[in-house]
């Protein structure tokens, strides 16, 4: 995405990158932002913005920063001695990523070649139950073992995974701050498997799964399945339980929409707060079925559209 996005404007005189920089906070005055304070070179430095701030820190880091300016779930935020500029219960919760099961581990017949790509090139979209719309479950073959870390001690060297994934969960988690620093470490509860749902998805892509691992195709390099193993049904919800992981594919803590719940408008405006707009995955009201850089990358596009778009009316006016 730098090369394609970045890159090519360096040179533009508008656009000025600094890294190892952490925004702390936004500024705001009432109820309009601003600009930005960060920590850079151990200082704290402002920018100011001339018309809008545009927030991209993802579904961990964009509602962080919301809160910590004020913007968020007021029964929350004045236990912690943050004032409330604008009460939005919807900031932090809704969160939601793939949940991934690491994994479903075969040892090798012979010594596995080095990978020749990522090591994990194959994957395919299935359907838990035939009456859905469309996939909600996602099977990726790794090129190494891929296991939790409640079952890491199980698993030799020389194995590869076949590892699925519940791509549309029912199960919704949270961010919340501990404290009013910049500093202090998050509360993040992801809240996997609370939905017996996405238990029962998650068991009908282990048997599918099995089956692929126990194809005709692969018996050539399997020499046998290390994990799950045999286990009776109970056995095998524990397993999903230990095995499950992240596709660090998070969204939905600032989510889209025009109810209580909804942080930002369809046109990524923060609600109660005038030149701010939330331009990243947190805005999802549900993931996405796949993985989410590509239409993050997408929400970016339309952002940039809506910001010119905003910036004609103003010219024209």
């Amino acid at each position: 995405m730098a090369s394609a996005y970045l890159r090519p404007a360096m040179e533009r005189p508008n656009l000025t990158v600094i890294t190892d920089a952490e925004t702390r906070r936004l500024i705001l005055d009432g109820t309009r932002c601003r600009g930005v304070e960060y920590a850079h070179d151990g200082r704290l430095e402002t920018a100011v913005a001339d018309r809008e701030v545009i927030l991209c820190a993802g579904a961990i880091g964009s509602p962080r920063l919301l809160m910590l300016s004020g913007i968020g779930p007021s029964e929350d935020l004045v236990p912690l001695g943050i004032p409330t500029v604008t009460n939005l219960p919807g900031v932090g919760r809704n969160l939601q990523d793939h949940v991934l099961v690491a994994g479903l581990v075969y040892e090798v017949k012979g010594a596995p070649p080095p990978p020749r790509n990522n090591g994990g090139e194959s994957t395919l979209w299935w359907r838990s139950d035939w009456r859905l719309l469309g996939p909600d479950l996602q099977t990726v073959l790794f090129e190494f073992p891929l296991v939790s870390a409640e079952l890491a001690g199980q698993v030799p060297p020389d194995c590869y995974t076949i590892a699925p994934a519940l791509v549309r969960p029912a199960s919704r988690g949270r961010v919340c701050l501990t404290a009013s620093s910049p500093a202090a470490p998050l509360a993040i509860d992801m809240n996997y498997l609370e939905c017996e749902s996405d238990v029962v998805a998650l068991l009908v892509a282990i048997d599918l799964c099995r089956e692929i691992g126990a194809s005709t195709a692969l018996r050539r390099v399997c020499k046998h399945e290390v994990l799950p193993g045999p286990r009776d049904r109970a056995a095998m919800r524990e397993f999903v339980r230990q095995s499950a992981s992240t596709s660090f594919n998070l969204a939905g803590t600032c989510r889209m929409g025009v109810d209580a719940m909804a942080v930002v408008d369809p046109e990524l405006r923060v609600f109660g707060i005038t030149g701010l707009r939330v331009a990243d995955a947190s805005i999802m009201p549900d993931v996405t079925t796949g993985n989410t850089n590509a239409p993050s990358v997408l929400i970016g596009e339309k952002a940039a559209a809506l910001v010119m778009g905003a910036r004609a009316v103003v010219a024209a006016a």
